[in-house]
């Protein structure tokens, strides 16, 4: 089946199309499929959306905490400056290397999506918390430790793993075959 189709661009000259035409409504016009290399871009920008939200909540943290204060002459040490950046550096290096084993893997742009995600949730309310948490405060000339600047941004990491450990097990999940392997019934018709 060929038709002829003139667009204003081509100043009259005609152009074959045959095939199937999409409707604006149907099934493959609403869903287009994306290319290896956009894949990868939508993969870059979400590692790089999760990696940007470590070191804005980091330096954040390192600019807002408050400060160590200590002794007669109420010394300051901006102590969650001093620590925070080591934090920030083991969470970018544990997002990174996550995306970089699954970069070939069918989903890695859903998992780079909900990963950034996740990261960034962490990571903000880690620099709430740690920029307006509690100060333990001791002795005559009070001695401040900040604990919640020194001990939200490690906590921040350790939840990092386990989000980067929670999306690599739901990825291992669905790539996984549905329904009972050939040769054998099922776990469950084994048991019952």
């Amino acid at each position: 089946m060929s038709s002829w189709v003139t667009h204003p661009a081509d100043l009259g000259t005609p152009i074959v199309m045959s095939g199937p035409f999409l409707s604006p409504t149907s099934d493959r016009a609403e869903r287009p499929v994306a290319s290896p290399a956009e894949k990868r871009n939508w993969v870059a920008a979400w590692t790089g959306l999760a990696i940007a939200a470590i070191w804005i909540a980091v330096t954040l943290i390192s600019v807002y905490a408050p400060d160590l204060v200590t002794g007669t002459s109420q010394d300051h040490v901006p102590l969650a400056a001093i620590l925070a950046w080591i934090w920030g550096v083991l969470a970018s290096r544990n997002v990174a290397v996550a995306i970089l084993r699954r970069r070939r893997s069918p989903g890695v742009a859903d998992s780079a999506r909900l990963l950034a995600i996740a990261v960034t949730t962490i990571w903000t309310i880690c620099m709430i918390l740690a920029v307006a948490g509690p100060e333990w405060v001791s002795g005559t000339s009070p001695t401040r430790i900040p604990i919640s600047a020194i001990v939200a941004p490690i906590i921040a990491v350790v939840l990092t793993q386990l989000a980067i450990r929670l999306i690599k097990a739901l990825d291992n999940e669905t790539q996984q075959p549905a329904g009972p392997t050939e040769g054998g019934p099922s776990p469950q018709a084994r048991w019952s």
